[in-house]
């Protein structure tokens, strides 16, 4: 009996240190497998959504400079107009409309100036300036309108102002963004003055109709020209 029951006992202990069976391996290692291609499909999608939130941030990021250079010239605009080409000749300019192949882009003159800010001349004493280019590939289109200012006074009557505002919108590629809409005053931009031409340029467009600069994809591309003072 003594060695029935001590048999028994070893039996037990064999029992209770032999570990998991085949089937309890299989179940623990088909729960890590779950777990770990969860874990795996969590991890891409935050990928793709951290990828896609950088990727739209430096779209906005971009556009809203555009906007940002606009409403620095147009407030210090000595003229405005349409053209079928950027101004590229001597004088402080800003460009900004569509080339042949539909990219947006903006071609800044600047006047350049030596480390006392005087102007820098050339051989025949003309003042130098520089050319910037900035491609635009996340803008669409643009539209601008110029319009005269007005206020309405006590006696409920529109009051025509000598000024313009320029209205625009600028339309990002990704449709999921929203349109940029503004305007701007163009302080030396008078009615008087005429310096915002109302004649049609090569193109039958001037900025008394609201123009779309891409033409919406069409073949006419235009720009719209900010003259500045030098």
């Amino acid at each position: 009996m003594a060695g029935g029951e001590k048999m028994k006992e070893m039996q037990k202990k064999i029992k209770k240190n032999s570990g998991f069976t085949l089937i309890e391996l299989i179940v623990a290692l088909l729960i890590t497998s779950i777990l770990l291609v969860s874990a795996g499909s969590v991890y891409f999608i935050a990928t793709k959504v951290y990828t896609r939130g950088e990727n739209i941030s430096y779209k906005e990021g971009t556009i809203t400079n555009t906007e940002t250079n606009l409403q620095e010239v147009l407030p210090v605009a000595t003229a405005a107009a349409l053209a079928d080409a950027p101004k590229e000749d001597a004088g402080k300019s800003y460009s900004i409309g569509f080339k042949a192949d539909g990219t947006c882009e903006e071609v800044i003159m600047s006047l350049v100036v030596n480390t006392n800010g005087d102007p820098v001349l050339d051989s025949l004493g003309r003042k130098q300036f520089s050319k910037i280019i900035n491609t635009i590939p996340q803008i669409s289109d643009i539209d601008v309108v110029a319009v005269q200012k007005t206020y309405v006074d006590a006696n409920g009557k529109t009051v025509y102002i000598d000024a313009y505002t320029l209205n625009y919108e600028l339309v990002p590629v990704d449709t999921t963004m929203s349109i940029l809409k503004g305007g701007v005053v163009m302080n030396n931009i008078k009615v008087n003055n005429n310096n915002v031409p109302n004649v049609t340029n090569a193109s039958g467009k001037n900025l008394f109709n609201s123009v779309s600069l891409n033409n919406n994809g069409g073949a006419t591309k235009q720009y719209l020209v900010v003259t500045l003072g030098n």
